[in-house]
C-alpha cells in the first residue's frame, strides 16, 4: 500500500499475509517518473536483512514526514520521493533474474 500526502508525507507498507516470516532483501521499489513507462529500481531502499513476520506490516517512510506519521515507520528512506504523476510498484527480484510486480 502506498500513501502520499503533501510535501514529504509519503509511505509504503508491505504486508505479509502468509504463515511464515519472509525476508525483504529481494523487494524493490520501482518508479516511472513523470508518467513515464520505464520503471527503474530505487537502489537506496535498503532492506537487506529485514524480516517481515507472518501477518505483519513493514512501513517505510520518507525521513521528513509529519511527526504523527513517523511514529509508525519501521524505517525511513530518502527513496520515497514519488509524487502524483509517478507510477510506483513493489516488486520481488528472483534469483533467476525475473521480476514479479506485487503491487502498483
Amino acid at each position: 500500500q502506498f500513501a502520499e500526502g503533501s510535501s514529504y508525507n509519503k509511505a509504503l507498507q508491505i504486508y505479509n499475509p502468509g504463515p511464515s516470516t519472509v525476508f525483504l532483501e529481494e523487494v524493490q521499489l520501482l518508479v516511472a517518473s513523470n508518467g513515464g513507462t520505464f520503471l527503474t529500481a530505487i537502489s537506496n531502499l535498503a532492506l537487506e536483512g529485514t524480516e517481515l513476520l507472518a501477518e505483519s506490516v513493514f512501513t517505510v517512510m520518507h525521513p521528513e514526514v509529519a511527526a504523527s506519521w513517523l511514529e509508525h515507520a519501521n524505517v525511513t528512506s530518502q527513496a520515497l520521493l514519488f509524487n502524483g504523476d509517478d507510477a510506483v510498484a513493489v516488486a520481488v527480484a528472483h534469483k533467476n533474474g525475473s521480476l514479479e510486480v506485487l503491487d502498483r
